[in-house]
């Protein structure tokens, strides 16, 4: 494919392809103490560009005002990659659910993390969880809940740190979860009969 004609404008280091019926403004600069040219698309995102903004553009990235290109998306893959590497509660419950095979609890645990961990907790890091956290999760996720509900859902919180912290994958919490207090004990009265085997 032959190579696009580059159309000058009236500013210095900016010229313009025509594709199609539409110009695309490109920008050559070279940075302070760098002799090395750098030529790249002037964009930027939900503007229309003119010859008067890509000179502008271009300008404040000779002064080192504004990155290029190149170092936008070298930003953008450390960004990503620290995404990638933050091990949330969700991963970690990935990796806590594949110990759960065989276990009676593991279709309730399931419940529970997908209906109340997993949308107030799961893009957190365990560190980044405070207590205001967890009592917005008990005032409006678990607020209709029984307070065994409530505990069975703070414990499963637990086990899934907890499980991070012993396989020396995340750090804890900052703080102790305190359990709400279960009345729900059942006391029997035997009678005399009873009594008497």
């Amino acid at each position: 494919m032959p190579r696009r004609k580059r159309c000058k404008t009236n500013y210095p280091g900016v010229y313009y392809v025509l594709i199609g019926k539409q110009r695309v403004y490109y920008i050559a600069y070279r940075k302070k103490g760098e002799s090395r040219l750098i030529e790249e698309q002037a964009y930027i995102p939900g503007k229309g560009m003119t010859p008067s903004l890509a000179s502008q553009l271009r300008s404040e990235r000779i002064k080192g005002k504004a990155p290029t290109n190149k170092e936008k998306r070298q930003s953008e893959r450390e960004a990503k990659k620290a995404d990638e590497d933050k091990v949330t509660i969700s991963k970690l419950w990935d990796l806590y659910r594949e110990n759960l095979e065989g276990l009676k609890s593991k279709p309730a645990d399931s419940s529970r993390f997908n209906n109340y961990l997993k949308p107030t907790f799961g893009d957190k890091e365990p560190q980044e969880i405070i207590p205001l956290d967890i009592d917005r999760l008990c005032r409006k996720r678990l607020a209709d809940k029984s307070d065994q509900t409530i505990k069975h859902v703070l414990a499963l919180l637990r086990r899934i740190v907890r499980y991070g912290i012993k396989k020396r994958i995340t750090q804890g919490l900052t703080f102790n979860l305190d359990m709400p207090s279960v009345d729900n004990e059942v006391t029997e009265e035997l009678n005399k009969e009873q009594v008497a085997r």
